[in-house]
């Protein structure tokens, strides 16, 4: 059994732990990053659809979802995201803003940011192992321990960063949750997050045949709103507006969905009489789901002078309060992140070192910290890494 002492050994070769890498190297540290897959970075491979949303210029500690809310705010603030945008501009990316706040590179792919980290970190000496299974961690002394299949490694310092349970056909394991509980760290309750919901028997049979037809609605849960995009699916409702409030959504509970969040039935036949609300529609939805709702009240194709407030009423409901009780979600086989994980009140704020186990760091998506769909979660993945890697 071969035995090999680091200055620190990082587990996870995804955003966090090549950042962190990078950053350990570039101080001088004899640096080994162990990844159970063939690759690095898989998780950036596929983001964007190969195109990497990598941060949001709307980042701030309101956007991530924690048991404890300020626990994000002092790493987000040690790595800002123009600091993002000024680190990746070196590797010859530039940004170029899409929808609220999204940066994606303005030529390239998501490869770019994954190699160009893994460059830099060779540049600096790290040695980085693939298909590298750790059957075991301890401390003895001052020393991690770390035991693979056939080695004995250790580190004055360990870094954990292997991820959660979401997208696990990309290799995603729950290891860092494991060893965080093995070595008596609390954890949060974790629950598959930017998920598409699925609907039961009535929901498909109602909305089925609008499987592929996507709108903009003000979507809820929990008292938490979002003005995005909805896709219905053959299995339920997915696009960016589901995926969002799905990180809030609790099982059994409901999911209301504003089709016409500007317009007021009420005021527009007052002021407006002759006007259809087959027109009013016309104008603001899909033709097909125009036709759904066309189904369902015929009395829209009348004036609004014709039409009783009992009438709108019922419309109202179904186009500015329809409440859809999901049967479930589409598990973490689809789910872009974790909610939940590691219980950050076990680590320092500043550091993201266990308070009882000095050396010892947790980043990433393993820890209870999970962002909004938009690059949140990239840009929290490289200010973990940073903050590190600056300890390392």
């Amino acid at each position: 059994m071969v035995q090999t002492e680091y200055d620190a050994i990082i587990i996870g070769a995804g955003a966090a732990g090549l950042m962190a890498a990078v950053f350990g190297g570039r101080r001088g540290k004899k640096i080994l990053l162990l990844e159970r897959n063939e690759q690095a970075g898989k998780k950036i491979l596929i983001s964007g659809g190969g195109r990497c949303n990598y941060t949001n210029l709307n980042t701030s500690g309101e956007q991530f979802i924690s048991k404890n809310p300020h626990f994000c705010k002092s790493v987000l603030h040690q790595w800002k995201v123009q600091d993002t945008i000024s680190f990746f501009k070196a590797y010859g990316i530039h940004p170029t803003e899409k929808h609220l706040g999204q940066l994606f590179p303005e030529a390239g792919k998501a490869r770019d940011f994954r190699d160009g980290l893994l460059q830099e970190a060779l540049q600096y000496d790290v040695e980085i192992r693939y298909g590298a299974r750790v059957k075991d961690v301890h401390k003895s002394e001052d020393l991690f321990w770390v035991y693979g299949l056939e080695d004995k490694l250790s580190a004055k310092k360990l870094v954990v960063v292997t991820g959660g349970a979401s997208v696990p056909a990309m290799g995603s394991t729950v290891f860092a949750l494991e060893l965080a509980k093995s070595l008596g760290l609390s954890l949060v309750q974790d629950k598959p997050g930017l998920v598409p919901f699925t609907g039961d028997e009535n929901f498909l049979a109602s909305f089925g045949n609008l499987s592929g037809l996507s709108a903009e609605v003000d979507i809820s849960t929990n008292s938490k709103t979002f003005r995005e995009d909805i896709l219905f699916t053959h299995k339920g409702i997915s696009g960016p507006g589901a995926l969002q409030v799905s990180s809030y959504w609790e099982t059994g509970g409901h999911v209301k969905i504003n089709f016409l969040p500007e317009t007021n039935f009420q005021e527009l036949k007052e002021n407006q009489p002759s006007v259809t609300i087959k027109s009013v529609l016309s104008a603001k939805l899909p033709t097909r789901l125009i036709e759904h709702f066309l189904s369902k009240f015929p009395f829209a194709t009348l004036p609004f002078r014709e039409i009783s407030r009992k009438q709108i009423h019922a419309l109202e409901e179904d186009l500015h309060r329809m409440k859809f009780i999901p049967s479930g979600t589409q598990g973490y086989e689809k789910a872009e992140v974790m909610v939940g994980g590691i219980d950050t009140k076990g680590l320092d704020g500043k550091t993201l070192e266990v308070k009882t186990i000095p050396g010892l760091y947790f980043g990433g998506e393993a820890l209870d910290v999970t962002g909004w769909l938009g690059g949140y979660n990239f840009q929290w993945a490289w200010a973990c890494g940073y903050v590190i890697g600056n300890q390392l």
